[in-house]
C-alpha cells in the first residue's frame, strides 16, 4: 500500500452542506472498491475555507495499491481531482518554535 494525497479544489466553493455529501459520495465508492477487492482506505481530509466560509480546496489522505485506484475512487464519487501525490519521505531537522521572532541588532 502507498499513502497518497489528493488535492481537490473548488473554483466557486462549497458548503459543508455538500462537503457532508461529498464524504457520503466517497464512502460509498471506498465500500464498492473494497467489495471489488481493492485494497483503498480512506484516512483523513484537510480542509481549506476561503474568507467567505466556503471550503475553497481540501487535502484528502487515503491507502491504495496505486494512483489508478485513486483516480478511480474520485471518478466514482464524482469527485473533483486537481493533484495526486505520494507521501514522501519526512525532513530531518528540527521545527522553528511558534512565535520566536528574531533580535533586533
Amino acid at each position: 500500500m502507498t499513502n497518497y494525497h489528493v488535492l481537490r479544489e473548488f473554483d466557486t466553493g462549497v458548503t459543508r452542506a455538500e462537503l457532508d455529501e461529498a464524504v457520503d459520495r466517497s464512502r460509498a465508492a471506498v465500500e464498492e472498491m473494497r467489495g471489488e477487492g481493492i485494497g483503498i482506505a480512506y484516512i483523513g481530509s484537510q480542509v481549506f475555507d476561503g474568507e467567505d466560509g466556503l471550503a475553497r480546496a481540501t487535502m484528502c489522505r487515503y491507502d491504495a495499491p496505486s494512483e489508478a485506484d485513486v483516480r478511480d475512487h474520485s471518478e466514482r464519487a464524482k469527485l473533483p481531482l486537481s493533484s495526486v501525490f505520494v507521501t514522501g519521505t519526512p525532513l530531518d531537522g528540527i521545527a522553528p518554535e511558534s512565535g520566536v521572532a528574531m533580535k533586533a541588532a
